[in-house]
């Protein structure tokens, strides 16, 4: 395998380091659930977009990288050196002058014709471009992030993009000041399996006892989609704690509503303080387990039918099944399979 350099770079939901053949290491953050990775080297269109297709990170198939959007196009730009030309996952070599996308979901969406760009798509042509000025002038790079047609095996090609196209997972949080509130699995397929809570500041737990007209002093569970088990914190152990942990069992799209009095000790009322709460959620596909946290703020949700005057919605790229690990949301990820159980 050739030695190389691998430069990953996304917009910020995981942090990871890799080592790359060689020996580099890579740090990847994401753009809108993909990595992409430039990768400097003199080669033909052909050539890059098949090297492309033998590469993977984190399980995740590589392809020449595509460009639908202004802003994609402008992150795609700040990777690649300045001059140059930079393939891409484009060509009009099956009809000339109907350029389209050869790579990845795209694949076979035609974003050029006749001179113009096709129904809504985006482009981003140099001016006078495309012109197949040389013969075979049928691949699309880019340079300056600007677009132009190149030979297939032009000398001038300084490297290609690679791009990842990830999984999101997710989950939303709801809370009121004075209770703990709801949490929602947004997960497209993977399960809620633990549900962490710090609160800030000096906000606390007081979850001790259930008080004369103060009910939900101790953990209890308001409402939860069919089917739904959980384990709530013991009460005694959380009392005057700033965390507790939740073990659940979400499937996608299922809720979970529990409260739980929260107090404040530089709060004459007593309430608790629900901005700046972390939450960390784990999850699993029976395969691989990963976490990712989010912090509460002031913004409405509803969830199971009550509205939340705090929340948050957290939502980061994760593997497919097959890979066997991650760090999402700069956290390591977990591995520990947790009994579910319900109490009521």
């Amino acid at each position: 395998m050739r030695h190389r350099v691998r430069l990953l770079a996304c917009a910020g939901c995981i942090v990871a380091f890799m080592t790359a053949p060689g020996g580099h290491a890579a740090v990847p953050s994401f753009f809108q659930g993909s990595v992409y990775e430039y990768v400097p080297t003199y080669t033909t269109w052909d050539r890059a977009r098949a090297e492309a297709e033998t590469m993977s990170f984190m399980g995740f198939p590589g392809r020449l990288a595509t460009i639908t959007s202004a802003a994609e196009n402008a992150f795609i730009a700040s990777l690649v050196p300045v001059g140059g030309n930079t393939m891409l996952g484009g060509s009009d070599a099956q009809t000339e002058g109907t350029w389209l996308w050869e790579t990845g979901p795209e694949a076979g969406t035609i974003f050029w014709k006749d001179g113009a760009p096709f129904g809504s798509a985006y482009v981003n042509w140099r001016p006078g471009e495309p012109n197949n000025v040389q013969p075979f002038e049928d691949y699309l790079v880019m340079s300056n992030g600007q677009w132009n047609d190149s030979a297939a095996n032009s000398f001038l090609h300084s490297g290609y993009v690679v791009e990842y196209r990830l999984t999101a997972s997710g989950f939303d949080f709801g809370m009121t000041n004075g209770q703990a509130g709801a949490i929602r699995n947004i997960s497209p397929s993977d399960r809620l399996v633990r549900l962490d809570i710090t609160l800030p500041g000096d906000s606390f737990f007081d979850s001790a006892a259930t008080l004369p007209g103060r009910e939900f002093a101790s953990w209890s569970v308001i409402a939860a989609s069919p089917g739904v088990s959980w384990v709530l914190p013991d009460s005694t152990a959380t009392d005057g704690m700033p965390s507790a942990t939740l073990h659940l069992d979400l499937e996608p799209t299922e809720a979970l509503h529990f409260q739980v009095d929260i107090d404040r000790l530089s709060d004459a009322d007593g309430d608790g303080f629900a901005p700046g709460t972390v939450l960390t959620a784990h999850f699993t596909d029976g395969y691989v387990h990963y976490s990712i946290s989010g912090v509460v703020e002031a913004a409405d949700m509803s969830i199971l039918g009550t509205t939340f005057a705090y929340s948050v919605r957290s939502v980061a790229a994760v593997p497919e099944p097959a890979a066997s690990w991650l760090w999402s949301a700069g956290l390591l990820a977990l591995a520990a399979m947790r009994r579910r159980g319900r109490t009521g």
